[in-house]
C-alpha cells in the first residue's frame, strides 16, 4: 500500500512539472473561437503547487537520486528496533551483562527529550555499521543459547551446532525467515540460504554459519526498514 501511494504521488508530481495541460492547438483559423488565434480563448491555469515565494522553483536544487523512490525509505523508529528484534530472536542486545539499546539511542535517532525532541528514521552509514554489530552480537548470542540444547528458542528445527545438511536446514531456514519476515521463503530464497549456509561453514563452521544467516536476516533492509 506504501509502495502504491509513493508511486502515484512520484506520478502526480511528474504530471503536474510536465508542462502539458493537455489541450491540442491547431494553426488553422477555421478551428472556431477557441482557436489559437483568438486572444479571448481560455487557457489552462499553471499548476503552482512546487513554487515558492517570488516564482521560485522548489524543485530547482533536489538531489538526484540513484534508486528511483528511495527518498520515501525510512528505517524504524528506535522503539520499532528493540521491539522487532526482541520479536524476532527473541533477545535483547546485551554485551556482558549490560543492554546496549539506551546508550545506542542517539545513534539510531531516537529522541532522548534533553537535547533531541525529535526522531530520526533517515538511513544513514552510522545507523547502518551500528546495526549489523548489533545483529551480530545478537545472532551469536542465539546460537550460543541453543547450540546442544534440548530447549532451544531461535533454532527449533536444528541444532546450530550439528553439521548442515540440507534436509534438516530447509526446515530452519524456512523457519528462521518466517519468524523474521512474517512471510514463507520463495524457493529461490531457500535456495540462496543454503548456498550461504555451506560457504560459511567450509570457512569456518556450523556455528558461524547460522549465526552469519541470522544476522544477514537481521541486518537486511527488509527487517530495517518501514
Amino acid at each position: 500500500m506504501r509502495t502504491n501511494r509513493a508511486l502515484l504521488a512520484v506520478l502526480l508530481a511528474g504530471l503536474a512539472t510536465s508542462g502539458c495541460s493537455g489541450l491540442i492547438s491547431s494553426d488553422d483559423p477555421s478551428d472556431g473561437p477557441d482557436g489559437p488565434d483568438n486572444p479571448d480563448a481560455p487557457t489552462e491555469p499553471e499548476d503552482d503547487r512546487l513554487e515558492g515565494a517570488g516564482g521560485r522553483d522548489l524543485t530547482e536544487h533536489w538531489p538526484t537520486i540513484e534508486v528511483p523512490y528511495s527518498q520515501n525509505t525510512k528505517m524504524l523508529s528506535f522503539a520499532q528496533m528493540q521491539n522487532e528484534v526482541q520479536r524476532a530472536t527473541g533477545r535483547s542486545w546485551v554485551v556482558d551483562g549490560q543492554d546496549q539499546w539506551e546508550a545506542n539511542r542517539g545513534v539510531f535517532g531516537g529522541a532522548d527529550y534533553i537535547e533531541t525532541w525529535s526522531v530520526d528514521r533517515q538511513p544513514s552509514q552510522q545507523k547502518l555499521v551500528t546495526w549489523r554489530k548489533m545483529a551480530f552480537t545478537v545472532c551469536g548470542a542465539a546460537v550460543a543459547a541453543d547450540a546442544g540444547s534440548d530447549e532451544r528458542s531461535l533454532f527449533v528445527a536444528v541444532d546450530p551446532a550439528t553439521p548442515i545438511d540440507p534436509a534438516t536446514a530447509t526446515p530452519q531456514i524456512v523457519e528462521l525467515f518466517s519468524r523474521f519476515f512474517l512471510e514463507a521463503p520463495s524457493q529461490a530464497e531457500i535456495d540462496t540460504a543454503l548456498t550461504a549456509l555451506t560457504d560459511l561453514e567450509a570457512l569456518q563452521n556450523a556455528r558461524q554459519a547460522w549465526r552469519g544467516l541470522c544476522a544477514a536476516y537481521l541486518s537486511s533492509q527488509r527487517f530495517l526498514t518501514y
